[in-house]
């Protein structure tokens, strides 16, 4: 029995990359990942952000280190899916395999965190424990926080926010 059954994929994936390739690089593991570790869940997946600094180096340093790495990944402009928002201080998305995604940013990353498109995904880790940072918590009400998020993405948060909070939108 592997002593690693109850850690999800995406917990794995997290270890990889946060070791072996993003070591020297700033950045913070946000979102959905942070939020379900704070209300006991297992996550699906983890998103790191990372500041962009001198763009080019830091996509060097992420390409170099990952070609090394036993998973595979797409490399985007930015998210393609309905599933995300759209933002414009994206400069890059690298989709891991693994259940990571690794999403460079030319703002600070605790900025592109407060502007996720609800305030349920406004978690970050922090020294290994989910902290929130947002404005408004979610136990006081779902709010979209960025008004151009696309149907889909706003009924899978509607039916999160109830699975974790309640029934009052």
């Amino acid at each position: 029995m592997s002593i690693y059954k109850d850690i999800s994929d995406a917990t794995f994936g997290m270890m990889l990359v946060q070791r072996y390739v993003l070591y020297d690089i700033h950045h913070l593991v946000a979102g959905g990942y942070a939020r379900d570790l704070a209300h006991g869940r297992k996550p699906k997946d983890a998103d790191f952000w990372v500041d962009a600094g001198d763009t080019s180096e830091v996509l060097d340093k992420i390409r170099r280190r990952l070609a090394k790495m036993p998973f595979d990944y797409v490399e985007h402009d930015a998210y393609d899916s309905p599933d995300h928002d759209q933002r414009r201080e994206r400069v890059a998305v690298f989709s891991l395999d693994c259940s990571v995604d690794i999403i460079v940013s030319d703002e600070p990353p605790i900025e592109s965190v407060k502007k996720f498109d609800f305030n349920l995904n406004h978690y970050i880790m922090d020294d290994g424990e989910p902290v929130f940072v947002g404005e408004d918590h979610p136990r006081n009400g779902l709010v979209q926080v960025s008004p151009d998020v696309r149907s889909g993405r706003v009924a899978r948060m509607i039916r999160l926010w109830q699975e974790l909070y309640g029934d009052n939108v």
